[in-house]
């Protein structure tokens, strides 16, 4: 680019700016671009002074990233603990990933990873495989690790004792997640290529899992939680700026133990209760027994009999007299009873039940005969 400046001269100490726009197009190569100012006049000028006539400026070209990553499984949530069921792999999840370059520059030979866990640590037992893959864009593998995971579908079960502590424990998270370079998940790498401004790419993963390696004792819990981890990240490169960082994405599979006791611990808890409620029925009766309140029916219907009489001789002292006068008396007659009839007649005051049975008596005594 030639510039002339000035008309003919330029004074002593003038200034002059001269400014100019540049426009980079996004699919260019990153690199640093030189700008080159040389400024020259028709005056002769010593060679001692021409130093300062040249400037060069660097311009930095860099790309700018901006992966977006997202994620989501289907279902979320699954329950574990039948003991029955049929089969090793029982369970099934769709994984589902997107893949967006938001960024203002093309990212080149764009990689996402995906981590998996495919145990429980400590046990080599496999925890899910995967079925299907496949992506939109390019074209995915799995890496396994090197540490082998045992596909046998005969898992170990727990003791009584621990189905019985597990029962009656607190229900706990417990976190299943992948580290770097680790042994026991799966690594699930997918190539996307370069990924123009915009550009989306989908990754779909089946999974099958196998519940029952989440029942191992100990290391189970009652809410089990499997995280699933994706990060998308272009070619290497000095010239990348990543605008918000290292983009990843997290999903969480939740698997909850159905809270259902075992056989044994079921004959247990049902032994015990009944053991505690006898027991405390038996000391409940023990304590009213103590208390005297199984006596005190059987008190007051004595009270009731051996109660005198509501007539003016004592019930009692009336059979006494009775039978010491029939034992007096060698006729058979009570002259004491017959004066107190006569005197009862006499002042005309009537005779009460009690009387009237004693007359009854009185008769039958003098005649034994009727």
């Amino acid at each position: 680019m030639d510039c002339s400046v000035g008309s003919l001269y330029m004074s002593t100490l003038e200034k002059l700016k001269i400014g100019f726009l540049l426009d980079v197009n996004h699919s260019s190569n990153a690199g640093d671009l030189n700008v080159t100012v040389n400024a020259t006049c028709d005056n002769y000028e010593k060679e001692d002074l021409l130093h300062d006539n040249f400037a060069q400026l660097k311009l930095p070209l860099r790309r700018g990233i901006d992966l977006n990553v997202h994620g989501f499984v289907s279902p979320t949530a699954f329950i574990f603990g039948e003991r029955e069921s049929s089969g090793c792999y029982t369970e099934r999840f769709n994984y589902t990933f997107k893949v967006l370059n938001a960024g203002p520059s093309r990212a080149l030979d764009t990689k996402v990873e995906i981590d998996i866990p495919k145990a429980l640590v400590p046990y080599p037992y496999r925890l899910l495989n995967i079925v299907e893959l496949q992506s939109s864009v390019g074209w995915c593998y799995i890496n396994d690790s090197a540490r082998e995971a045992s596909d046998d579908c005969d898992v170990p079960k727990p003791y009584f004792i621990e189905d019985l502590v597990f029962f009656f424990s607190k229900t706990l998270e417990r976190h299943m997640y992948c580290m770097k370079t680790d042994g026991d998940c799966l690594k699930v790498v997918c190539k996307l290529g370069d990924m123009d401004i915009g550009k989306e790419a989908t990754i779909q993963m089946e999974v099958e899992l196998n519940p029952a390696v989440l029942q191992i004792s100990p290391g189970r819990q009652g809410i089990m939680v499997i995280e699933t981890y994706a990060t998308a990240t272009p070619r290497d490169d000095p010239y990348n700026i990543y605008i918000k960082g290292s983009p990843f994405a997290k999903v969480e599979l939740e698997g909850h133990f159905n809270q259902k006791p075992t056989k044994g611990v079921e004959a247990f808890v049902t032994v015990v209760s009944l053991a505690i409620g006898v027991l405390i029925l038996a000391l409940l009766i023990y304590c009213l027994w103590m208390a005297g309140f199984f006596k005190r029916e059987f008190k007051k219907k004595e009270e009731e009999i051996h109660r005198d009489s509501w007539d003016y001789v004592p019930k009692n002292d009336h059979k006494r007299a009775l039978i010491n006068s029939k034992q007096e008396s060698p006729n058979g007659d009570f002259p004491h009873l017959s004066h107190v009839l006569e005197c009862t007649s006499t002042t005309g005051t009537q005779l009460t039940p009690d009387s009237q049975q004693a007359d009854n008596t009185l008769t039958t005594l003098n005649n034994p005969k009727r």
